[in-house]
């Protein structure tokens, strides 16, 4: 728990100005999550193919390295990670939601529930 402050003050932070971003951008930038992202994969290769107005070719079957290591391509590996970390702080969730319960509209603007 020694940098959960500064990790959650980091995520709302981060959430706050990608969204003055999205806002200052407007159409003129294409904007989405990761998590959007991979449930909405044909989708957003589409949107990004007509926002850059010219032939992208992104292979959603490639492997990618990330951190030094390779990926199967793009997933969402938060679930997992969410389950080990309430594996060895049971009460991480609600320790979290201290930061997250008063921003919650924030979170729901880029498509983020409360957990509980």
């Amino acid at each position: 728990y020694d940098n959960l402050d500064k990790l959650c003050a980091h995520v709302l932070l981060v959430l706050k100005t990608q969204l003055e971003n999205k806002e200052f951008l407007g159409d003129r930038g294409y904007c989405t999550t990761l998590e959007n992202f991979i449930l909405n994969k044909e989708q957003h290769v589409e949107g990004i193919k007509n926002f850059t107005d010219n032939e992208v070719n992104i292979d959603l079957k490639k492997q990618l390295w990330v951190k030094g290591r390779t990926s199967g391509g793009i997933t969402n590996t938060n679930e997992q990670k969410i389950q080990n970390l309430i594996g060895f702080f049971p009460d991480i969730i609600s320790k979290i939601n201290q930061y997250f319960i008063p921003n919650e509209d924030l979170l729901k603007t880029w498509g983020f529930s409360i957990r509980t």
